[in-house]
C-alpha cells in the first residue's frame, strides 16, 4: 500500500505503465476531475461570500430602520455648539420676520400702484370722452 503523500506520484506511475492512448484518456479524466473540483470550490466560495454580503446588508437595513432621528438636531453636541445653534435659530426667526414684513410692504405698495394706474386710466378715459363729443 502506498502512503497518501505519494498518491499523486502513484497516479503518474500508473499513467506511465499504461498504453499511450490509455494514458491520454486517464490524464483527460484527471483534468476534468480537477476542473470540476476547482469549479465546485469556486461556487461554494461565491455562495458563502454572497450569504455573508446578504447578512451584512440585512444588518445595515435593520440599523437604518431602527434609527430614530433626534427631536432636536445636534442634541448630543457639546454645550458651546448647542448655544451656537440656539443663537442661529433666533437669528433665523428674526431674519424671517424681517423678510416677511418687507414682503408685505412690497405687496401693499404694488396694490397701491395698481390702484393708481387704474385711477389714471379712468381719468384718461373721462378726458377723452368729452373731447370726442365736442369734436363731433
Amino acid at each position: 500500500m502506498i502512503p497518501p503523500s505519494l498518491a499523486p506520484l502513484n497516479v503518474y506511475l500508473v499513467a506511465e505503465s499504461l498504453a499511450p492512448i490509455q494514458q491520454a484518456q486517464l490524464l483527460l479524466v484527471a483534468g476534468f476531475v480537477m476542473l470540476g473540483w476547482v469549479l465546485a470550490r469556486r461556487q461554494i466560495k461565491s455562495r458563502r461570500q454572497l450569504n455573508q454580503n446578504a447578512r451584512v446588508a440585512k444588518k445595515a437595513v435593520k440599523a437604518i430602520r431602527n434609527y430614530k432621528d433626534p427631536a432636536v438636531p445636534l442634541s448630543g453636541a457639546p454645550v458651546e455648539t448647542q448655544r451656537w445653534q440656539a443663537a442661529m435659530f433666533d437669528l433665523q426667526r428674526e431674519l424671517k420676520a424681517d423678510l416677511d414684513t418687507r414682503i408685505v410692504i412690497v405687496q401693499t405698495l404694488l396694490q397701491q400702484v395698481d390702484q393708481r394706474i387704474d385711477r389714471l386710466e379712468n381719468l384718461q378715459r373721462t378726458l377723452r370722452q368729452p373731447n370726442q363729443k365736442s369734436t363731433s
